[in-house]
């Protein structure tokens, strides 16, 4: 990395640098920031502010513009000092390094290095500002340093008279490596909240399609919780055995896992305007989304939730649902919208709302990656290759003769509209009755297809449930169970409603990217790697 500047110092008890090549660097004036230790490096790094509070960065004016302004006079920040002879202050191209060193041993060229030594003001000469190194003039050993990335200081303004200092903090070296320590304490809990790892709590995971689409962008999942003991079985089979069987309603919420990540699939049955008997209100699993709320608000360790749901989810009753998100978990950033799996690349129209909230910034919804409607991807595309081998491909319901009969009279892109009146059983109001996919269309949404009877393209038959896998964008080797000691019609039953159920993979997968990318960039932004080595249990 190449050093732009250095400059050395015979005075420890205040570091006040303004100089150019701070601005060469890419310091600019202004980013909040916060401090936080890295105990066996003796280490004070300046890290950006999550909450919008702390100091910041400020400016001096000169001829040719300004010189950003790094002041270091705080009397218990300098203590990180306590005992060094001298100070060395280097510009880098991406941080600023203050060392202090003590003397290993008589030292003759003392003299020397104190005609090279500036006040460390940014008043250097010419002849003094070339890159020198105190190891080059005295022996010497590095006592401790103070490390400010310039990723974390560049967006607000501060005036010109405002001085940075190192107030949040209130240690010196001694006191931080006493682990029993008040401030050491203090020092871990920053450090906690320093590396965000990709880890997972899944909450109403379902047969696990969303976790699935998570652990393909790389994330970890830790926990799941199902209540369904089929679909529970898929999820064990294919994700693994970290899921708990049982209603989160009966689960104490401080007793999950903790993870940085919260995702989950709330039940939309009292959302979806299929459902007609019992709806909003009056349905027994309305008030689920609470307890997604309050597992989201018992971890202290999660920065980014996410839940995804029917649109009617963020829309019901004038937005009391997000409204209430909003309310609850107001320390979270919250974006919100409904994103169609098609323009992902998933053969079948399916409109989801998803919610994303964050402690680290907001984190937009993922853009559609493919605009044009005309290059969706079909149902042709997504039955390509299908046999009778394939796992799931037979678990289909067989038809009455009546049944098949009407299937007859449904052409690809028809519904039960299309059917002679005379073999209509009912005066349905929903098109997607008996309708029949479309082979050079993507799917309409799926539901269950016994209940609605949604057809195949070619075939009298409802479609399979490996059909509907392979719609939802699921690979062949992801296989649907049902429960252990159930009759088969029960077992294909859970089956059809698991894979419905899901999130399409692509869907899930853009919006795991979304999160993942906001992840890694504060990771990157807070300089995570230097902390590797430290004890995050606490």
């Amino acid at each position: 990395m190449k050093i732009l500047k250095q400059f050395l110092s015979k005075n420890p008890e205040r570091v006040y640098i303004h100089n150019l090549a701070l601005k060469e660097a890419g310091f600019e004036p202004g980013e909040r920031y916060k401090y936080v230790v890295d105990i066996e490096q003796q280490k004070v790094v300046i890290l950006p502010s999550d909450n919008g509070e702390g100091n910041k960065i400020c400016k001096r004016k000169v001829k040719d513009g300004y010189k950003p302004v790094i002041d270091i006079r705080n009397q218990k920040a300098l203590s990180i000092f306590k005992g060094s002879k001298y100070l060395q202050i280097t510009v880098l191209e991406n941080e600023v390094i203050v060392e202090g060193y003590v003397e290993s041993e008589e030292n003759e060229n003392t003299s020397i290095f104190n005609k090279i030594a500036s006040k460390v003001t940014g008043k250097v000469s010419k002849k003094t500002a070339k890159v020198v190194d105190i190891n080059q003039f005295l022996k010497v050993k590095k006592h401790a340093e103070v490390v400010l990335s310039k990723k974390q200081l560049e967006n607000a303004v501060g005036s010109n008279n405002h001085h940075m200092s190192f107030e949040d903090i209130a240690w010196d070296v001694s006191a931080s490596s006493n682990k029993n320590s008040e401030s050491y304490g203090f020092v871990k809990k920053a450090l906690k909240n320093l590396h965000i790892p990709l880890q997972v709590v899944s909450l109403f995971s379902g047969a696990g399609i969303l976790d699935f689409a998570f652990k393909k962008a790389g994330f970890d999942i830790l926990y799941a919780v199902e209540k369904s003991v089929a679909a529970a079985k898929t999820y064990m089979e294919n994700i693994g055995k970290h899921i708990h069987v049982g209603s989160i309603t009966d689960l104490c919420k401080n007793a999950i896992a903790k993870a940085s990540v919260i995702i989950g699939g709330i039940p939309c049955t009292s959302f979806s305007k299929v459902n007609m008997k019992k709806r909003l209100v009056d349905h027994p699993d309305f008030y689920l989304f609470k307890e997604y709320i309050d597992t989201v608000k018992a971890n202290e360790n999660c920065k980014v939730f996410m839940i995804e749901n029917v649109e009617e989810f963020i829309t019901s009753m004038d937005g009391y649902i997000i409204k209430e998100i909003q309310q609850e978990l107001s320390d979270y950033e919250i974006t919100y919208g409904v994103l169609n799996s098609a323009d992902y690349g998933t053969p079948m129209i399916r409109k989801r709302a998803i919610i994303i909230g964050s402690k680290i910034g907001k984190i937009d919804l993922p853009q559609p990656s493919i605009t044009d409607k005309e290059k969706y991807s079909t149902v042709a595309e997504a039955l390509e290759g299908l046999t009778d081998d394939i796992p799931n491909q037979l678990d289909f319901n067989s038809h009455k003769p009546l049944t098949i009969e009407r299937m007859k009279h449904v052409p690809q892109g028809g519904n039960h509209w299309d059917i002679p009146e005379k073999l209509r059983t009912f005066k349905g109001k929903f098109s997607v009755f008996h309708k029949r996919l479309s082979m050079d269309k993507p799917s309409i949404s799926l539901v269950h297809p016994r209940k609605s009877l949604i057809t195949h393209p070619l075939l009298n038959r409802v479609v399979s449930v490996r059909e509907c896998s392979r719609i939802f964008g699921l690979p062949d080797e992801f296989v649907f169970f049902g429960q252990d000691g159930d009759s088969k019609s029960k077992q294909l039953d859970a089956k059809q409603q698991q894979i419905v159920n899901g999130v399409p993979v692509n869907l899930g997968k853009a919006v795991a990217n979304a999160i993942k990318k906001a992840i890694m960039q504060f990771n990157i932004r807070n300089k995570t790697a230097t902390f590797q080595k430290l004890d995050f249990s606490q």
